[in-house]
C-alpha cells in the first residue's frame, strides 16, 4: 500500500471495526468517515522536523460517532502522527511514524 496525496483522498470511506464479544468472530461495526482539511502545521519526531496537512476524520454509525485526527504529509500524503478511536472501552490510541515502512529491509 502506497501513501495518497491528500488532494486526491476521496471525500468519505466505509471503515469496519470489529469488536470483542463473546462470538467467534465479534461484533462488526461500520461507519462512514468524512474528512476535513485543515491548516499546514509542523511537528517534531525523534529530533526530525515533519510538515504536513492537518486532517479531521469524522466517522457516523450505528452505534455513535467518533473523531480522529492525522497529520499527513501535504505532497506524498504520508501520515507521520494520528490520534484514532479503537472501540468505546479502549478510546483513543495515538501513533507516531518515526521511520516510514518501504517494505524493503536495510
Amino acid at each position: 500500500m502506497s501513501a495518497i496525496p491528500p488532494s486526491r483522498w476521496p471525500p468519505e470511506v466505509e471503515r469496519a471495526y470489529e469488536f470483542p464479544t463473546f462470538a467467534p468472530q465479534g461484533r462488526i461495526e461500520s461507519f462512514t468517515c468524512r474528512y476535513t482539511f485543515g491548516e499546514v502545521q509542523e511537528i517534531v519526531i525523534v529530533q526530525v522536523r515533519h510538515r504536513g496537512v492537518v486532517v479531521t476524520e469524522t466517522c457516523e454509525g450505528p452505534s455513535g460517532s467518533f473523531e480522529n485526527l492525522h497529520l499527513a504529509d501535504v505532497e506524498t500524503g504520508f501520515v507521520w502522527r494520528s490520534i484514532q478511536w479503537v472501540g468505546p472501552q479502549q478510546g483513543l490510541m495515538e501513533l507516531e511514524v518515526v521511520v516510514p515502512f518501504t517494505g524493503r529491509r536495510r
